[in-house]
């Protein structure tokens, strides 16, 4: 049997929009994904060959943490609490999702903005492509990224759910210009 810190686990846990895959290493959340997106299982082999670990089914306390959070999320639309998450990628992929988390709840940004914020602003295509393979939906926003004419376009977990995702967030947190 493989060290605790050489384990991935992973459960399936069912919400109001459908089953997301959670998975954890040591004290951090690594993926979390609706599971009828696709490359999940891609995605889970590449972050286990980064940490030259094995995957088990199973569950941990941070992915207790990180499912209460996100149904209390999808109940009310509350902002997510700080969770422990890892990110592994290429450095774009990093800078993309870093500047993913800094789009408030109840907000937008366009694919073309993420990729001016990142420096990048002629790689909205490459900006795009690392935004859909961000590991951590629903507490790395990428449902909260549309197309610069306001277009709902181009997530993982399906245009339905990021329309769901983003009502939610509408209807509970409003901008005063």
């Amino acid at each position: 049997m493989a060290d605790k810190e050489d384990i991935i686990v992973y459960r399936r846990i069912e919400t109001s929009l459908g089953q997301l895959i959670v998975a954890s290493h040591s004290s951090d959340i690594i993926m979390c994904r609706w599971a009828d997106a696709p490359r999940n299982g891609y995605i889970l082999e590449r972050i286990a060959g980064h940490l030259s670990a094995e995957i088990a089914g199973g569950s941990s306390e941070a992915i207790e943490s990180a499912e209460q959070a996100i149904r209390q999320y999808l109940e009310n639309g509350a902002t997510l609490p700080e969770i422990s998450i890892r990110l592994l990628g290429t450095p774009l992929q990093l800078s993309v999702w870093e500047a993913l988390r800094g789009i408030p709840c109840g907000t937008t940004a366009t694919y073309s903005s993420i990729a001016q914020a990142v420096g990048r602003p002629d790689a909205v295509r490459a900006v795009a492509a690392a935004i859909g393979m961000n590991p951590i939906e629903i507490i790395i926003p990428c449902h909260r990224v549309i197309s610069v004419s306001g277009a709902l376009t181009g997530y993982a977990g399906g245009i339905d759910r990021k329309r769901e995702l983003l009502n939610l967030e509408s209807s509970h947190h409003s901008t005063i210009l």
